[in-house]
């Protein structure tokens, strides 16, 4: 494999992340608290990898494994960034429910 081809695949894969950090922080920016949600987000989806049925083997549970890991991390980088605006007082805090 070229050293272009390398490139390319690692501009790809970053170009991803942010999308997906993008989309991520977008959806949980749109409730009324932002904070849980994405806090919620990032439950549901680390629950429902480890509930999906998956091929097994070395090689395969160290994609895996990496994938989750990665995942994780958007995640708190999504959690971290909404934490961030709203300490900064640009983005107001969760409010509360009602009930």
């Amino acid at each position: 494999m070229s050293d272009d081809h390398l490139i390319g695949l690692q501009g790809r894969v970053v170009a991803l992340e942010l999308l997906v950090r993008a989309l991520l922080t977008d959806f949980a920016l749109r409730s009324t608290k932002p904070l849980a949600s994405a806090r919620n987000l990032q439950q549901e989806f680390l629950s429902s990898l480890q509930h999906l049925q998956r091929p097994v083997g070395d090689y395969e549970d160290a994609v895996w494994e990496s994938a989750t890991d990665h995942m994780r991390e958007a995640l708190d980088q999504v959690i971290q960034r909404i934490a961030y605006l709203q300490e900064q007082g640009q983005l107001p805090p969760d409010r509360p429910s009602r009930r």
